[in-house]
């Protein structure tokens, strides 16, 4: 994926200051939801956090790229947010986004896999079963 930031001198968009996110969150002046280009940015941010362990800030920054319409990253955010979830001890939470991530993308086969897999971890082989068909 291309990284691309918004113009800031673009008057639809305005910065938001968040010091964790090069250039700030940037919100769309019309509808106030994270603009595509920052809800990019906000997911970088996240995956980066995730792969050094953060997974607290790595949550937070998860939920921030939820609040965009960008369909395809919000179902690698909530897949991810499952993942960060896990990582966090939290297997019910974790399965709840997977569901949802799958329910946004049902012909991909991660989120079922890792649903399954977490419910094996919760001893509960029947539900695991079921995610993995």
């Amino acid at each position: 994926m291309k990284r691309h930031l918004p113009d800031q001198n673009d008057p639809s968009v305005s910065s938001l200051a968040d010091p964790t996110v090069p250039g700030g969150v940037y919100l769309c002046q019309v509808n106030r939801q994270v603009s595509c280009a920052a809800c990019c940015g906000l997911y970088n941010v996240a995956d980066a956090y995730y792969k050094t362990g953060n997974f607290d800030a790595a949550a937070e920054h998860y939920q921030k790229v939820l609040e965009s319409d960008h369909s395809g990253l919000k179902q690698k955010a909530l897949y991810n947010l499952g993942n960060t979830e896990y990582r966090r001890g939290n297997a019910k939470q974790a399965i709840g986004h997977y569901e949802e991530a799958a329910a946004l993308a049902p012909d991909r086969p991660l989120p079922y896999t890792r649903m399954g897999h977490t419910y094996l971890q919760m001893e509960q082989p029947r539900e695991a079963l079921a995610a993995f068909e």
